[in-house]
């Protein structure tokens, strides 16, 4: 009992300080193009336009469709007050990540739970997306949350219905997919799950996905798949030697702690740690395939290393 509360207030105490940084006027002024672009786009959607077809969107429609919603749902019309609206789906996505990345530590470890939600909490890099209108946040949320389901062995189905949302919100989830796909298949293999439980879980990822087919898909292909490729230019080389100038100085230090710790890899062949493993090294796909290597691509990776650090 003395364990759990102390957990509750250190765990508290740490949510408190995030949330008071985040609601300061720095948080609500802080504008990347980004920022600006996604909002607008929010604004379009607002006003009747059609994404992918009256407007370019690089991303699924999932994280302006909940913003949009909220707006009308709050019958705000004030651009500052939308502005914040915008901000706090991300803001709130990054406190309920940090939630999660306790609860899944804590099953590793005693204390790497309350460690891990600190570390996440108040790296820098992260802080500075998690006050922003963009969907990676969501989109990173969804994902712990997928992997925390698995963890406290949930329904599988509910798995695939929240990989599914995650897909709907950025597609750089999908790299996520084979690691919880070859999960599936060992639990299959083990009868841990039926070929029913498959099927439906499959099914289950599918249907957050089915909005998309209402979109032209040559519109769909160029927006959420060619304009990624051919945007930036840079060699891979190049990209991989930013990826490493991203880690040593210290925006993320936390990825070399997660590298790392993969040794342990050697003594700890569980399949919730090798799932982790998995998960971590499978999202840095995103960064390592985009022709610019912006270190923003590695935002779902960050908690997973975080959890293996």
């Amino acid at each position: 009992m003395r364990k759990n509360l102390f957990d509750l207030i250190a765990l508290s105490g740490v949510l408190f300080v995030a949330i008071i940084i985040r609601i300061s006027g720095h948080a609500l002024q802080y504008v990347t193009p980004d920022d600006s672009v996604y909002l607008a786009s929010c604004g379009l959607i607002l006003h009747g336009y059609r994404p992918y077809v009256d407007f370019f969107l690089a991303h699924p429609p999932l994280y302006f469709w909940i913003v949009v919603g909220l707006w009308r749902v709050l019958n705000v019309n004030d651009p500052y007050i939308m502005w914040a609206i915008g901000k706090s789906v991300n803001i709130i996505s990054f406190l309920g990540t940090t939630i999660l990345i306790y609860l899944v530590g804590r099953k590793f470890h005693r204390y790497s739970g309350l460690i891990a939600a600190a570390l996440y909490q108040f790296e820098s890099f992260t802080y500075h997306n998690s006050i922003i209108c963009a969907p990676s946040i969501l989109a990173t949320a969804l994902l712990v949350t997928a992997f925390f389901l698995v963890i406290y062995k949930a329904p599988f189905p509910l798995v695939g219905l929240t990989l599914g949302l995650a897909t709907s919100t950025r597609l750089s989830t999908l790299y996520a997919l084979p690691a919880f796909g070859f999960y599936m298949l060992w639990l299959f293999q083990k009868k841990q799950i039926t070929a029913r439980t498959m099927v439906t879980t499959i099914i289950l990822y599918i249907v957050p996905l089915l909005p998309l087919l209402f979109f032209p898909l040559d519109k769909l292909f160029f927006d959420l798949g060619t304009f990624h490729f051919i945007k930036g230019g840079v060699t891979p080389a190049y990209r991989l030697q930013k990826l490493v100038f991203s880690i040593i100085p210290m925006r993320i230090p936390l990825l070399c702690l997660g590298f790392g710790s993969l040794v342990y890899l050697k003594i700890n062949r569980s399949p919730h740690f090798v799932l982790l493993a998995a998960l971590s090294l499978s999202l840095l796909g995103p960064y390592l395939q985009s022709p610019i290597g912006s270190p923003h691509l590695l935002l779902e990776a960050i908690p997973f290393f975080v959890l293996l650090s």
